[in-house]
């Protein structure tokens, strides 16, 4: 497979030794029972005459032995270590593996950053383990054997008990230990004194050695060391979620939690990355196929099936087509209609999703959506194979452009995808410059947990929309930068969701500028990377009022990507809040790429609110919730329309649905306030701002949706308190509604005019 590998071969000594034979083969087992990103991957196990064979992942870097020996590691990287060690010995663990031998030397970190344990010649095996795999050695398990290297084993371990996944805790401890201080935490002349500092002595205070220890990590590396185990962590998971904390209460580089279990295998995520590059192929016949008729400028991509019937395969059909259109949105003169993103809180199928798994007619489909072609497609996996059937219509006779069945092996083809776009882009008669070619083809990460995890996290940000699927979101994405610390597109995405999170979920002055330091760093990798300079663009303008250099972002975005709904979409917006109403026309172009996701369309209604045009927002609000019923934003600003036309009763039904639909939303309270404020509901609005003011002590609550409870209630000076505390917390929403009816019983006083006119030059 021309794949550099490692080959670890017994020495002749060793093969006539039957312990050492042993030995050998536990290790190409146990490790071989595991799959997992920071654990050395086992090939083959093998004889060639008189050697006997492992052939193993080969891994480019250095030992952290040698790492340590340099200079101590700076928190950063201790912390990243730390986490990467302690997820891969939960996964050993979970599998009934411990590993009794855990040490510098037996780690290595690749160029890119990367950790890999080595050497599992020592790991013993549950019992239960064994049975089923054969792993089971006697003669290392046995009460009173004393194994592993001095310097790093447990207590238990010197004293020859039996041991359990405690003891590799132990022996992470003192490998955190030395990364940190530079220097073992135990040492001796000899193994005798050794062995008695381990089952007797204390490791010098690591604040004695270095200065400035963050002291939640020094507690950590503390309770790893306890002499009596049952004091130590009771699992290397429980030691990871300690680590993850302590991560998060640190600047947003550290990145997020890494759980293997909830992983798909790499089988499965292959098996997308053969999709991709098959669709990708299929696409050379959009402008010539066969020499057949005009070129197809225009593509609808339905979602791909997933014929396998695995539901935990679901959320890649559609992270794939997302990726697919993402990369073919920046070829010239075509126009990919985006049919992929499931946004908004749509769980129920919706319009796009109802094609799924049915015979949708492509002529029907593609005169909706008004393109030239559609693209359909099904998918089986079955063992090791994929069974991939597509079809490529064109709309205006139905007639078949492209056709094929095929069977795909399950290999590691993302460097593949590459080679198959440059093939596409040769067939299709497009006269693309030599830098276009380059942007096309590039290739994101080589890492496929990655590229997985970055699929998941903009999955749940974009298809849930709430504060759970915004958590979880962002989970996936730092897992993804921790997998890859130079994946460009997952701190771009990481960005994006920050910023859509903020003023709704998290309190900006805390979302913002994590969501500016994700996009820097994203440019900073890539500068040609159109997803960040959306997301820098929208944090310039929306939190620190920007708006020249936001609209930079925005134009080098659509520079880089003439196709990218999202900043057609922001960049609209950003011109309508300065008053330059060119911003409408953007609006509507995010709205024609991109015509079947809520959040795109859905920006649009509220600025035809603002200007007064009820009936107009309305209607759009209408059809948002028709194929999107579950889709909250659309419930509140249908509601906002039908307040102001004095349908209150109407506007109330709206907002309980909307509160129904994420009880978690405080800022629907405000509207639902507001609603009552001006129906005459006094009370019930009180009640709507006590209610705001008991869960800001435990989430963010936007102080703007308090402001319009008051000024729905005429109390001008408590209104005036709030829109203080909205523009100190640079409140989006100060931007949004400063047209609103809501606040035109405001507008007459001078305070009004003083708090707009400090944000800076906006209409």
């Amino acid at each position: 497979l021309l794949r550099p590998v490692a080959v670890k071969v017994l020495s002749p000594t060793a093969l006539a030794d039957p312990e050492s034979n042993r030995r050998f083969l536990r290790e190409a087992r146990a490790a071989s029972a595991l799959n997992h990103p920071h654990i050395a991957h086992v090939y083959e196990i093998g004889e060639a005459g008189n050697v006997r064979f492992i052939v193993m992942e080969h891994i480019e870097g250095r030992t952290l032995a040698a790492m340590i020996r340099e200079a101590p590691l700076d928190f950063t990287r201790v912390l990243e270590f730390a986490l990467q060690a302690a997820d891969a010995m939960a996964e050993a663990h979970e599998h009934g593996i411990i590993h009794r031998d855990l040490k510098p030397s037996n780690i290595m970190i690749t160029p890119r950053g990367q950790l890999k344990i080595l050497d599992f010649g020592l790991a013993k095996v549950h019992q239960q383990q064994s049975e089923q795999r054969d792993f089971a050695d006697p003669s290392l398990s046995r009460p009173g054997l004393v194994i592993g290297t001095t310097r790093y084993m447990s207590p238990e371990q010197v004293l020859g008990h039996d041991v359990d996944q405690r003891s590799d805790i132990f022996s992470l401890g003192l490998v955190f230990y030395e990364m940190v201080t530079g220097h073992q935490a135990f040492s001796g002349g000899t193994a005798t004194e050794m062995m008695d500092r381990i089952l007797h002595s204390e490791p010098e205070p690591i604040g004695a050695v270095r200065a400035n220890v963050p002291p939640g990590l020094e507690r950590i590396i503390r309770k790893c060391l306890e002499k009596d185990r049952a004091k130590r962590y009771s699992s290397a998971r429980e030691l990871y979620a300690d680590l993850l904390q302590l991560r998060e209460s640190r600047p947003v580089k550290f990145g997020s939690r890494m759980d293997a279990r909830k992983l798909l295998s790499t089988a499965a995520l292959k098996w997308v990355a053969a999709v991709v590059v098959l669709v990708m192929a299929l696409l050379a016949s959009l402008y010539l196929v066969n020499g057949r008729g005009d070129a197809i400028d225009s593509l609808a991509v339905l979602p791909l099936d997933n014929a396998s019937g695995d539901p935990e395969t679901e959320y890649l059909s559609d992270g794939i087509t997302e990726s697919l259109i993402n990369r073919l949105a920046q070829i010239p003169r075509l126009r990919v209609v985006h049919l992929a993103a499931n946004q908004g809180k749509a769980t129920a199928r919706s319009t796009v999703f109802s094609y799924k798994g049915t015979a949708a007619d492509p002529q029907e489909v593609g005169r909706k959506l008004k393109v030239r072609a559609v693209l359909t497609g099904q998918v089986r996996q079955q063992g090791d194979v994929l069974r991939v059937g597509t079809e490529l219509v064109r709309v205006a006779d139905g007639s078949q452009l492209w056709g094929e069945q095929s069977t795909w092996p399950l290999a590691n083809v993302i460097t593949l995808q590459a080679d198959m776009v440059k093939q596409i882009v040769q067939k299709l008669r497009l006269r693309l410059t030599g830098e276009q070619q380059q942007r096309l083809t590039k290739s994101y990460t080589e890492n496929t947990e990655a590229y997985n995890l970055y699929l998941r996290g903009r999955y749940y940000s974009l298809n849930l929309w709430t504060g759970d699927g915004f958590k979880k979101g962002l989970d996936y994405l730092h897992r993804a930068i921790m997998s890859d610390p130079t994946y460009a597109l997952a701190y771009g995405g990481l960005a994006a969701t920050y910023y859509e999170a903020s003023g709704v979920y998290y309190d900006p002055r805390e979302a913002m500028p994590k969501a500016k330091a994700a996009a820097l760093k994203a440019l900073e990798l890539d500068e040609e990377l159109a997803e960040a300079h959306t997301a820098l663009g929208q944090v310039l303008a929306l939190y620190e009022w920007n708006w020249k250099e936001a609209e930079k972002h925005f134009q080098r975005a659509l520079e880089l990507n003439p196709n990218y709904a999202l900043a057609h979409l922001y960049y609209g917006q950003n011109l309508v809040e300065q008053g330059r109403l060119e911003g409408i026309e953007e609006m509507k172009r995010a709205g024609q790429l991109d015509p079947l996701t809520p959040s795109t369309t859905v920006l649009l209604p509220l600025i035809y609110y603002n200007a007064r045009r009820y009936d107009e927002a309305n209607s759009q609000l209408r059809q948002i919730i028709e194929a999107y019923p579950k889709f909250v934003l659309a419930h509140s600003f249908l509601a906002t329309c039908y307040e102001q036309q004095g349908k209150f009763v109407e506007a109330i039904a709206e907002l309980d649905e909307a509160r129904r639909l994420d009880p978690e939303q405080p800022f629907t309270l405000g509207y639902l306030g507001h609603a009552y404020a001006i129906s005459g509901k006094r009370s019930e609005a009180r009640q709507m701002i006590e209610e705001m003011k008991r869960r800001a002590e435990r989430i963010y609550v936007d102080p703007f949706a308090v402001a319009i409870v008051y000024a729905g209630l005429d109390e001008k000076d408590e209104a005036f308190t709030w829109l203080e505390r909205a523009y100190d917390a640079h409140s989006e929403s100060l931007l949004h509604y400063k047209h609103s009816a809501r606040l035109d019983g405001l507008r007459s006083d001078p305070r009004f005019t003083t708090l707009f006119r400090r944000m800076g030059p906006v209409s």
